[in-house]
């Protein structure tokens, strides 16, 4: 399944102390690059996500991602009517 995570999560789920938790549960967490390559802490920095702004390139976010998403996909799915347009919503 395609996620979303950002480094700290994906470090932790790496680490050698949470691994064999997930194994003993029965989940089997293997995230992989595009090209199918296991991530692992020495390539885990290829899987993020960059943005460019300014001239500068930076991480992209997850809060950011999940932000974007929001107001891409789901801006008009909050109707007016149960919630009113005057009660300090802010519609983008």
């Amino acid at each position: 399944y395609p996620m979303i995570i950002d480094s700290y999560v994906m470090s932790m789920l790496l680490s050698d102390s949470i691994q064999p938790i997930l194994t003993a549960m029965g989940f089997s967490i293997k995230p992989k690059l595009l090209g199918g390559t296991e991530i692992n802490e020495s390539n885990m920095y290829e899987a993020r996500l960059e943005q460019v702004a300014g001239g500068d390139v930076d991480e992209y976010q997850c809060w950011q991602a999940v932000a974007d998403y929001l107001t891409d996909e789901l801006s008009s799915a909050i109707p007016n009517d149960p919630y009113g347009s005057d009660l300090g919503r802010i519609n983008p």
